[in-house]
């Protein structure tokens, strides 16, 4: 019960929450440049935000893939027993 507190914590920074619906969107594992992109934010603003979510338990190091020109790139993807919690709970939520 509370690591899903924590990964709501993590969530409810509106920037995370997007990271984590792109995430979602994708289904498929992304490069924090893939993210940034997507989202028109740089990949310094993206990096600390991910790094939190996969302290709280949201996102994951999937490894590394070999040819990006800055060396290798990790990989992130969404947590996916946390999903429809985190996402149930962020959507009933009021703003």
């Amino acid at each position: 019960m509370q690591q899903q507190l924590d990964v709501l914590k993590a969530l409810g920074d509106n920037t995370r929450y997007a990271l984590y619906l792109e995430l979602l969107r994708a289904g498929r594992p992304l490069s924090t440049a893939e993210i940034a992109e997507a989202l028109r934010l740089h990949p310094n603003t993206v990096r600390p935000h991910l790094e939190r979510m996969r302290i709280e338990g949201a996102a994951m190091r999937r490894g590394a893939i070999e040819g990006d020109m800055e060396g290798a790139k990790l990989v992130r993807s969404i947590v996916r027993r946390h999903a429809t919690f985190a996402h149930r709970h962020k959507t009933n939520t009021a703003i």
